[in-house]
């Protein structure tokens, strides 16, 4: 049995696109293959687990009861106590691969006190800082592979200087996101327009929001459901008082990703209005659900979202062209039923079994 140690700050249940991509990847390695996770504590969840091959340690000062935010003196805590651990669960250990900058940096120096290789996965590469985006330069080039999620993130890392590069692109469960039908009782409204991610700022809910007030104007009964919390949660709820639509949005919270398919299936169209992305796999679990997608034009989501075939693509930060988005889904039945059956096949590419395999041969490179 080969055991491979993710040294990771975040780990399922917090929410987001690496957490997902990690928790994937680890539980669908075959059965040589064991993987250990050491991450951060969460409030309500055990210490230690074992989920098939996958064990999971969970340590730091503090235990994170928010699941989709950590603030600076969280991950300053976290940080030296996973970094410990992993590096005293490291014997046994053939590789380490690390998830984000943060693991990056603690995977640079694990492998150069046990001699270990390490491995990179970044869904984006957001570093502008001169200094931070240095480091970042180093730690990659010490990793024995980097892996992104798309295209965009690829072309990252050359910018960088980095050579050693792969892209896997992130994945989704599709017998999950597919056998879902009918609207949930919560959903009722004739016109559902869905978001799912974090409230904060990059996440471009404002745009949407600001769309939405003239929406309401062409489609009276119009609802809003974001999915999802965040920093910006009370601004957003500002703004849509201030906007009079305060009562047709439904700030939904954070829900479980198991849950999240019945949520996909009663809306009518997605809406993702990053200003920023590594890769967007909410978009992809909305198409596996046969949702109209509108995607703003950033960072990998062009790669997933065709312009008038698998979805509609809008610019960043511009709420007058999400707001002819979707109308023109409301009004164009046929656009509609095309962007849906286009999605859905071109989803069928997206499966975590084929990344979880691509990463299985890496593995198998490094041991």
């Amino acid at each position: 049995m080969t055991c491979i140690l993710y040294p990771i700050l975040h780990y399922p249940p917090v929410i987001g696109g690496l957490e997902q991509w990690s928790q994937n990847i680890a539980e669908r390695q075959p059965g040589d293959i064991e993987i250990f996770i050491v991450t951060g504590k969460v409030l309500g969840e055990p210490n230690f687990e074992k989920k098939g091959n996958v064990t999971i340690v969970r340590t730091s000062f503090f235990a994170l009861s928010d699941l989709s935010h950590s603030s600076i003196i969280y991950i300053a805590t976290a940080v030296p106590f996973i970094f410990l651990r992993s590096l005293l669960l490291s014997q046994n250990a053939r590789a380490f691969h690390c998830h984000g900058f943060v693991s990056a940096i603690m995977g640079y120096f694990l492998s150069a006190l046990t001699g270990k290789p390490f491995i990179c996965t970044e869904q984006s590469i957001k570093l502008r800082n001169p200094a931070l985006r240095h480091v970042a330069g180093v730690a990659y080039g010490k990793a024995a592979v980097c892996i992104g999620s798309s295209g965009a993130v690829e072309e990252e890392f050359k910018k960088m200087g980095i050579r050693k590069i792969t892209a896997i692109p992130n994945g989704v469960d599709l017998e999950k996101f597919t056998n879902v039908r009918g609207r949930t009782s919560r959903i009722d409204s004739p016109f559902v327009i869905l978001s799912v991610g974090r409230l904060e700022k990059v996440k471009g809910h404002k745009y949407l929001v600001e769309a939405f007030a003239d929406i309401k104007k062409e489609i009276p009964n119009a609802r809003l459901i974001l999915v999802g919390d965040g920093s910006e949660r009370d601004n957003l709820e500002k703004q849509a008082d201030e906007l009079g639509i305060g009562g047709a949005i439904e700030f939904a919270g954070e829900i479980l990703h198991d849950e999240l398919p019945r949520w996909y299936h009663g809306a009518d169209v997605f809406v993702m209005p990053s200003l920023s992305e590594g890769f967007g796999i909410t978009a992809i679990e909305a198409m596996a659900s046969v949702l109209a997608v509108v995607a703003t034009r950033v960072g990998s989501l062009p790669e997933i979202v065709r312009d008038g075939e698998t979805g509609i693509l809008v610019e960043r930060g511009n709420a007058e062209q999400i707001y002819s988005a979707v109308l023109r889904i409301y009004r164009d039945e046929t656009l509609r039923l095309t962007l849906e059956e286009n999605g859905k096949r071109e989803v069928q590419k997206f499966d975590w079994r084929n990344s979880a395999t691509e990463v299985y041969k890496i593995y198998l490179s490094l041991v």
